[in-house]
């Protein structure tokens, strides 16, 4: 799944069409959630996802393996207190 939707995103870079679909099937409906959660604007929404996935599909990406537990909850723990300022 995880080569999958890498070979997507890889295209998407490309591809207007592509990464319209992406964006309205797949992002938008988490960001207006977080958004209404967190109280915060799109952008610094978008920025919070950029950030997450990001970090999370670099270590895959990197490492072959998913990002252990410990550096979850670390990588959570500097999300949320930024965004609680």
């Amino acid at each position: 799944m995880g080569t999958a939707f890498a070979g997507v995103f890889v295209d998407a870079v490309n591809d207007a069409s592509l990464r319209e679909i992406l964006s309205t099937r797949l992002q938008d409906p988490y960001l207006l959630v977080l958004q209404e959660a967190l109280g915060e604007p799109g952008h610094r929404v978008l920025l919070l996802i950029d950030t997450v996935v990001g970090a999370l599909l670099h270590r895959m990406g990197m490492t072959g393996a998913p990002m252990v537990d410990a550096d979850v909850a670390a990588l959570t723990e500097m999300v949320v207190a930024h965004f609680a300022d």
